[in-house]
């Protein structure tokens, strides 16, 4: 006869399968450098630019516009001379206001100073 071997239960180890998780490393923080910050140096604003003013709307004094254009087309105040040679160009001659500025720009001075010839 055959012998049944008995069931003998063996026991199994069973090696339960563990799932390795990867360790992430924390990028370190960034180191915080001191940051210098130089002082602030004292500018100076620029002054607003002038423009010539609207001949029709302009309600100040011809001694005024003639001044505001010699300080806008060349950057200086106008002389003596030049204050009444302008004003008898337009008082006694009856020169238009705006063809100051045309005398004006066909100047030696304005056109060594902007480079351009009329």
């Amino acid at each position: 006869m055959a012998t049944k071997k008995g069931s003998k239960k063996k026991a199994e180890k069973v090696e339960e399968a563990v799932e390795e998780t990867p360790v992430v490393e924390e990028a370190p923080a960034p180191k915080e450098e001191e940051v210098k910050v130089a002082p602030k140096k004292e500018t100076k604003k620029a002054a607003p630019k002038k423009e010539i003013p609207d001949y029709i709307t302009f309600r100040g004094e011809l001694s005024e516009y003639i001044t505001i254009a010699h300080e806008v087309l060349l950057d200086r105040k106008p002389v003596d001379a030049e204050m009444a040679y302008f004003t008898k160009l337009i008082k006694v001659d009856g020169l238009p206001m705006p063809e100051i500025m045309r005398v004006i720009k066909q100047s030696g001075e304005y056109q060594d100073k902007t480079g351009s010839f009329l």
